[in-house]
């Protein structure tokens, strides 16, 4: 049963239950005829309310307030206190698979690959919700890659494909293609890294995209096409508005000129 599905029978069961103390109440006091037939229906739509907000309230994440400190600062003392601090808020709602995942795919992104697998070791995958399974493996995969370790990466895929393969949601789905973009350009095939590349582009937006049209431009690099690899990176330079993806953007405008460079010595 989904959580959703969970907090609405909560919030139902707590409408009715207070409404029937309402009414119980407003004849007891001979307050009913006062408030008249609608009385019932106007105290259940008001309990629905405020029991959907405050249920859907307590199913929210916390607000990850440690990561203005990382994004200013890196992963200080202070930020690992604040990531503490959150995942145990996490816990307490029932959230703690979420906040590992969501924590190893933070710490992988600032190159500190020990604590992310670290964090994925505390998800427990029996109880992970079906939903949640595809994303675990992304992050899996991804950390693998990004350590440059391909046994590790295909022993994650192996597990994990038909999680990662099967998935409909266009916004995971474009950065499950692009993680394996970077499996395959890692394995050496570049020709599926360059479609995996561009079938993420399809659905992507924001980061997603800008990483994406990274990979092609490496792909392009690596195969010889400059113009190519240039073209993906100026592209790249009109939606990297984050300070991840333009440090991305300056290695990637890097190799594009270091290229031209060597093509330029090698022509005489």
């Amino acid at each position: 049963m989904s959580r959703l599905l969970i907090v609405l029978i909560k919030v139902f069961a707590a409408s009715a239950i207070v409404t029937q103390i309402a009414v119980a109440a407003a004849y007891r006091f001979s307050l009913l005829p006062i408030a008249g037939g609608a009385f019932a229906m106007l105290v259940f739509v008001a309990m629905f309310a405020l029991f959907s907000a405050v249920f859907l309230s307590a199913e929210r994440m916390p607000r990850a307030s440690f990561m203005s400190e990382i994004r200013k600062n890196g992963f200080t003392p202070k930020a690992a206190a604040g990531v503490q601090r959150w995942v145990d808020k996490c816990a307490k709602r029932g959230m703690k698979n979420n906040a590992c995942i969501l924590l190893a795919q933070m710490l992988f992104s600032c190159g500190r690959y020990t604590e992310g697998f670290s964090s994925l070791e505390k998800v427990d995958y029996h109880t992970l919700e079906k939903r949640l399974r595809p994303v675990y493996y992304n992050v899996c995969l991804y950390g693998a890659v990004l350590c440059s370790d391909i046994d590790t990466a295909e022993r994650i895929y192996r597990s994990g494909k038909m999680q990662l393969i099967s998935v409909t949601n266009d916004k995971l789905s474009a950065s499950i293609k692009h993680t394996l973009g970077c499996f395959e350009y890692l394995r050496g095939d570049l020709f599926a890294a360059e479609r995996l590349f561009m079938q993420s582009l399809e659905t992507a937006s924001g980061p997603t995209a800008c990483d994406a049209l990274f990979g092609l431009s490496a792909c392009c690099l690596d195969t010889g096409r400059l113009a190519q690899a240039k073209q993906f990176a100026e592209e790249a330079s009109l939606i990297a508005d984050d300070a991840e993806s333009q440090m991305k953007l300056e290695r990637t405008m890097r190799l594009v000129e270091q290229a031209y460079r060597d093509e330029i010595e090698a022509k005489g």
